[in-house]
């Protein structure tokens, strides 16, 4: 029976230390008396007097928790998980507004396995003022080794600043994230992938900044400075210096573009670009700006991907765009166009992710060059062929027995045997084709026009990035009938 008793005994005894055990490994220790606040772009603008300009909105909605705790009152901006310190577990990298100054700062959080508690390291102040323009993520230094960290943004002059980051000693901890490089440009910044390194670190990598050429300040050159890392010198030196030619301004619509106008900027971006690769493939690559919809729509081939404009700030002949994808919204692009010429643009895009694959380009970057048979938008001033002054007419409707249709300057009323719409709707031009677009609450329906008699005609179609194809619906004929005044 002793046998039996201390049995079971030694039994329970061990139970209670294996939930002690487990309870302790599972308890995450997070101070929840503070909620950091975090700065995320929105869907919805407000609009100005010039419709291609917007204003991002921010609401309280943005707000979320975030486990390291900040000091009272200072605003979360981004952050990214990564092993600083490769102890086989995921630190954080926080980028965060400081209540106290205003600016914008960059702090380290190592991970405690142990009381499952992040320690923080030594805070830095970084040049960056505009938020939305911040991308950070880690660059892998080869196995084994140590990540660096780069971030990098504009400053309220719209100079690109991107600054570089190892883990190291400092002053007053065993380890922290120490600035070791920062860059500065007019244009832009790249990193770029050594295929020539032998070694692993910053050697495998390249800074390459791109700036105006200001001795030729009538035409679109740069001057690219590339810079290589001494590791003996624990630091990137000058390797090599070229100007880049380009156009020379003498257009003056080209002048006005350059000159900081985001909406002319945007107005000229408006349209179809073609990929200029596309003369040596099977599948067509197009960017199709979208000022409307306030969208940027890549597609290849089959593939389309649809981002939303949510922020935009200028640079010299270029605009720098932070989107979202219409889909997962989760997912951050960056945008970078410079012009080239008055039908030719360059686009570099970064993706936000928290590992950078430095050297496999973007499958959207390239130069594109404007279709020639782009869409454009009708406007009030451009009512350009027959179809589009008669649907236009004052005071007529377009019916038949069992449809009506009401144009009031840019809002419609579609009465059809399924029920009312009422919405916007749109005049383009596809391929010679007047397509009208009408947008109600439920989504958008296209029809091609065509006057036939007297009437119009009305095809349904589907639109893609630069065709029109028909869905075989039955055509829908109208007649003009003046509205009865009462």
């Amino acid at each position: 029976m002793k046998k039996i008793f201390y049995g079971i005994l030694i039994f329970i005894i061990i139970l209670v230390f294996a939930y002690l055990i487990y309870f302790r490994l599972n308890n995450k220790i997070v101070d929840k008396s503070f909620v950091s606040q975090i700065i995320i772009p929105v869907a919805k603008t407000e609009q100005q007097d010039n419709k291609d300009a917007t204003v991002t909105s921010y609401t309280p909605e943005t707000q979320i928790s975030t486990v390291v705790n900040l000091d009272l009152g200072d605003v979360f901006i981004s952050e990214i998980d990564t092993d600083l310190d490769i102890d086989g577990f995921e630190d954080k990298v926080v980028v965060f507004r400081r209540n106290s100054d205003n600016g914008i700062y960059l702090i380290p959080a190592f991970h405690n396995p142990i009381l499952k508690e992040y320690v923080l390291g030594e805070p830095t102040k970084l040049e960056i003022t505009q938020v939305n323009t911040i991308s950070l993520y880690a660059l892998e230094l080869g196995l084994d080794t140590k990540p660096a960290i780069v971030c990098s943004g504009t400053t309220v002059d719209n100079i690109q600043v991107l600054s570089i980051f190892l883990v190291e000693p400092s002053s007053t901890s065993k380890q922290s994230l120490v600035q070791i490089a920062v860059f500065h440009a007019d244009v832009q910044i790249r990193i770029n992938k050594n295929d020539r390194a032998q070694t692993i670190g910053l050697g495998l990598y390249t800074i390459s900044c791109f700036e105006t050429d200001i001795g030729q300040p009538n035409s679109l050159s740069q001057i690219e400075k590339t810079y290589t890392w001494s590791e003996t010198e624990r630091l990137f030196k000058k390797d090599s210096e070229r100007i880049i030619p380009g156009e020379r301004v003498e257009n003056q619509m080209l002048q006005r573009i350059g000159s900081g106008d985001i909406a002319l900027f945007r107005e000229f971006l408006q349209g179809l670009w073609d990929h200029a690769a596309n003369m040596s493939t099977s599948e067509e690559k197009l960017m199709y700006f979208d000022n409307t919809e306030n969208e940027i729509i890549f597609t290849d081939g089959e593939l389309q991907e649809v981002y939303v404009i949510s922020n935009v700030s200028q640079r010299r002949y270029g605009l720098y765009f932070t989107t979202y994808n219409k889909s997962l919204t989760n997912i951050i692009l960056r945008v970078d166009i410079e012009i080239k010429s008055l039908n030719e643009v360059s686009i570099h895009v970064v993706e936000s992710v928290t590992r950078l694959k430095i050297g496999a380009e973007s499958l959207w970057d390239g130069v594109y060059r404007k279709k020639d048979d782009s869409i454009t938008r009708e406007t009030k001033l451009q009512n350009t062929n027959e179809t589009e002054k008669a649907i236009k007419q004052p005071h007529i409707i377009w019916k038949n027995e069992t449809y009506e249709l009401t144009l009031l300057d840019d809002t419609f009323r579609f009465f059809t045997p399924f029920g009312l719409k009422t919405g916007i709707y749109t005049l383009v031009t596809i391929q010679n084709k007047t397509i009208l677009q009408l947008k109600d609450n439920t989504g958008k329906t296209f029809y091609e026009i065509s006057l036939k008699n007297g009437t119009i005609v009305l095809s349904e179609v589907k639109i893609k990035i630069n065709t029109v194809q028909n869905t075989g619906a039955q055509e829908i004929v109208l007649k003009p009938t003046p509205i009865e005044n009462n």
